[in-house]
């Protein structure tokens, strides 16, 4: 089964990605298998795509640097993206369009631009204001079980799908020397966020208040700005930041993504976790699988979790930010406990959610399609 996975691109991590690699000498080809290499969104690529696996393909439709790279080496002067991506399933005729940026594209585009013989599936696990989008799909995957709706429910299927183990983390899972003692990372939002935000406050008051611990909190935030008069009755305008408040700005560390996040993972003892507002008390994020699949030990809020993740066994669970900020210690006092739970963690990851499973997973969902 040949599979075509698309993914948008994200503005905060491309920078770093082109720094890294220096990516304006590179071939398409060669910018692209980088992408693959440092292991943005890995967790949720497709073996195949790992693997670089002949007939099947990976891209970021909307990162332009890449896609003008392939239509510029196809001696085409298209500029725009969307043609280039259709253009690119067109030539490479997949079994699967498996599109995990589903909101950028109309009902219309998919059902008219990508042929009817080829399968069309998405990934969408977020809250979304357009819910008609997924009926140009043939099913609809999300790791949130609430939104595994029946179809005459919700007008389109949704099947129950799990990021999975990077094999890539087997190099930073079994690091003895964690010298970070305390490290979170994520998004800082005032949209789905609230809760978790009010524990990162936390986290960062405890950060300031605690130097004997090495804690990193790694924040990605979008910062608004609002117009400021400066100089009374002269037109003359400022901007001055608004959001987020100028303590977080100034306490968090730099964000950080793919290798080098898994990185930041390996040296870690401890990850704060929380889940987001919308899944309520199931705790469905990616960091569950990133955490445990580093090897380093979860502390993470109480709820339902994904299948064979067992708290007390495979990480930690606080009742709230004051529960979590006495746990810390406590974890930090005992290493041999903090260790043996992360390591079992890290176990169960690699056996039940690995990228064969979910592989079979994906090729099960798509062989029932009608």
């Amino acid at each position: 089964m040949n599979v075509f996975q698309v993914l948008h691109k994200y503005d905060a991590y491309i920078p770093h990605f082109e720094q890294k690699y220096k990516v304006d000498g590179m071939s398409y080809e060669q910018h692209r298998k980088a992408l693959i290499k440092d292991r943005f969104y890995g967790l949720h690529l497709l073996k195949p795509i790992l693997d670089i696996e002949a007939g099947s393909f990976y891209t970021m439709w909307n990162y332009e640097k890449l896609q003008l790279k392939w239509a510029k080496e196809k001696g085409w002067a298209e500029t725009d993206l969307k043609k280039i991506l259709f253009a690119q399933i067109e030539e490479l005729k997949p079994d699967v369009f498996y599109n995990a940026s589903p909101f950028f594209f109309s009902n219309d585009e998919i059902k008219n631009q990508i042929h009817p013989s080829i399968h069309k599936v998405c990934w969408s696990a977020s809250p979304y204001d357009r819910p008609e989008i997924f009926v140009a799909y043939e099913s609809r995957l999300t790791n949130f079980p609430l939104d595994v709706k029946d179809k005459t429910e919700c007008g389109y299927r949704n099947d129950l799908f799990n990021p999975a183990y990077d094999p890539m983390m087997a190099a930073y899972e079994n690091n003895d020397t964690r010298p970070i003692d305390l490290f979170f990372y994520g998004q800082y939002a005032d949209d789905a966020f609230k809760k978790r935000n009010e524990s990162v406050e936390r986290l960062l008051k405890f950060k300031n208040d605690n130097l004997q611990f090495n804690i990193k909190i790694r924040l990605q935030y979008r910062k608004e700005t609002a117009p400021v008069v400066n100089i009374p009755y002269i037109r003359r305008y400022w901007h001055k930041t608004v959001y987020p408040p100028k303590h977080i700005r100034k306490s968090r560390d730099l964000p950080t993504y793919g290798l080098d996040l898994y990185n930041d993972l390996s040296r870690s003892k401890i990850v704060f976790n929380a889940g987001v507002d919308f899944t309520k008390n199931h705790k469905v994020n990616m960091r569950n699988f990133e955490v445990l699949g580093c090897g380093a030990h979860m502390l993470t809020d109480e709820g339902i979790y994904p299948d064979n993740f067992v708290a007390g066994q495979h990480f930690t669970t606080y009742k709230n930010i004051d529960d979590c900020i006495v746990k810390i210690k406590e974890l930090l006092d005992n290493d041999e406990h903090r260790v043996a739970i992360a390591n079992q963690g890290n176990e169960m990851v690699r056996t039940f959610h690995n990228k064969q499973v979910q592989w079979e997973n994906f090729q099960k969902i798509v062989s029932s399609l009608s």
